[in-house]
């Protein structure tokens, strides 16, 4: 059967060294900071690990407990700063400007030489995208997104409207992404057209558009 002795303890006026208590009692040597047993020897022998009440000691980390200021330099020194990412670089995006990601981790790019315009289209809505100047432009190249705000899912691709001599033909090209209902429409206007989208979905659609370029009349 093992044993459980209980401390007890009192104020003894004399050197730990000299110190020969009960035999197996525990009693604290108050200079050294160390905890000593009683071995029937003066000074019995050390029940822990020596130190001294100002300093200890882990590694290569030294201080004194009321004052560690090297252990959090330590601590401070473990702290991983997530790099921006790069050619080669492991690290971390976020969103911002005309950079988006979606629920599923899909990271979009959106941008070009006129900006970009963001509307949402309801269920069974149809609404303008964009709106064309033909006293202006012949032509317009657009980077066109279109994201289910519910699912997350969403769809990229270029597109031309080549809307000047007489002209009413809008091009869908390179399109990438999960494959979302909608229809793009492009009407007159008086002097303008529009890039018209039917939201065939049950969600709505947030459609981002991006103009890249154009050639002028």
């Amino acid at each position: 059967m093992a044993f459980v002795r209980k401390i007890k303890a009192s104020l003894v006026r004399m050197d730990s060294a000299d110190y020969v208590g009960e035999s197996t009692y525990l009693f604290y040597d108050i200079e050294t900071a160390c905890i000593r047993i009683t071995d029937g020897t003066p000074g019995g022998r050390p029940a822990c690990i020596e130190g001294s009440a100002g300093g200890v000691s882990w590694g290569s980390i030294t201080g004194t407990l009321s004052d560690q200021l090297d252990l959090q330099a330590e601590l401070d020194a473990l702290v991983y700063t997530l790099p921006v990412a790069d050619v080669g670089v492991l690290g971390g995006i976020q969103e911002g400007g005309d950079i988006t990601i979606d629920a599923n981790g899909i990271v979009t790019v959106v941008g070009g030489t006129g900006g970009t315009t963001t509307t949402d289209v309801a269920p069974s809505a149809t609404s303008v995208i964009e709106t064309i100047d033909t006293t202006s432009v012949i032509s317009v190249k657009f980077l066109i997104v279109v994201e289910d705000l519910t699912t997350g899912d969403s769809r990229s691709f270029e597109s031309h409207a080549f809307v000047g001599l007489g002209q009413n033909v809008f091009n869908m090209h390179s399109v990438m992404g999960d494959r979302l209902r909608y229809s793009i429409a492009l009407v007159s206007n008086g002097t303008d057209k529009e890039i018209q989208l039917t939201n065939n979905e049950a969600n709505t659609l947030r459609i981002r558009v991006a103009k890249l370029g154009s050639v002028a009349v």
